[in-house]
C-alpha cells in the first residue's frame, strides 16, 4: 500500500487534502509530489499512475523513493503538531497563519474568535501521524515533529537513521544582530571566516 503526500508546494493549493483528493483526477502536472510508504505493490502503482517507481512518464513526474527510512521510523514515538483553529493573520486572508485553508483544518469549530492570537496549547494538537521523506528539491531527508519531541529521539534520527556525522563544533552567536546587518555574500563570508577562526583556535 502507498499514499500520496506533498514534498513541496509552490502555492497554497498544494496541500495534504489537495494531494489526496485531486492527484488522480487533476489535469495538471503535479511535479512536486512524492510517494510515501513501502512501494511493494508495483503492479497497483503502475495501474494507477501508468508508470513504475523511478520512471516519470505519468502525471506524477517524479517518483521519488523516500521509503528507505520507513522501517526505522515505525518504532519511534514521534508526534507532529496540527493546527485546529482557522486564525488568519488578517480577517480577509483565505489562509490560516499555518498556511492552510479553513477546510483543511481538523475541526470546523466556530468557537474561535477571528482576532484571537494563536496559542500552541489551545489552537494546536498532537497528531501521531508520521510524516517523513526526501525533499524532491535537493533529496535531503526531513521529518515533521512536535517541538516538544524528546531531544534523544531527534538525536537518534540524525545520527542513527540518517547517519549524519556528529558535528565537531556547535556555535551560538548571541547579540548584535539588530544593529549589525550584513548583505549578500558578506554574511556568508563572515560566517565562513568565523567558523574557520574557531576551528583554528580549538585545534588539539
Amino acid at each position: 500500500m502507498f499514499f500520496i503526500g506533498y514534498a513541496h508546494g509552490w502555492c497554497a493549493k498544494f496541500t495534504d487534502a489537495y494531494a489526496l483528493n485531486r492527484v488522480l483526477t487533476d489535469v495538471h502536472s503535479l511535479a512536486q509530489f512524492r510517494v510515501l510508504g513501502p512501494l511493494s505493490n508495483f503492479a497497483e502503482f503502475d495501474r494507477v499512475f501508468n508508470c513504475t517507481p523511478g520512471q516519470g512518464n505519468s502525471r506524477v513526474k517524479k517518483c521519488a523513493n523516500p521509503a528507505q527510512y520507513d522501517f526505522a521510523f515505525q518504532s519511534l514515538p514521534i508526534n507532529r503538531r496540527r493546527c485546529i483553529a482557522f486564525l488568519p493573520d488578517n480577517p480577509n486572508d483565505k489562509l490560516c497563519h499555518c498556511n492552510r485553508t479553513k477546510d483543511e483544518h481538523l475541526t470546523m469549530n466556530e468557537q474561535w474568535q477571528s482576532n484571537e492570537k494563536c496559542c500552541e496549547d489551545i489552537h494546536t494538537m498532537k497528531d501521531s501521524t508520521k510524516e517523513q521523506g526526501l525533499s524532491l528539491i535537493n533529496r535531503a531527508p526531513y521529518v515533521r515533529c512536535d517541538i516538544q519531541t524528546d531531544p534523544s529521539i531527534v538525536e537518534t534520527i540524525l545520527l542513527d537513521i540518517w547517519r549524519i556525522p556528529r558535528p565537531s563544533l556547535l556555535m551560538q552567536v548571541t547579540g548584535g544582530h539588530k544593529y549589525f546587518k550584513l548583505r549578500g555574500k558578506m554574511e556568508v563570508n563572515f560566517l565562513d571566516d568565523f567558523v574557520k577562526t574557531k576551528f583554528k583556535t580549538h585545534k588539539n
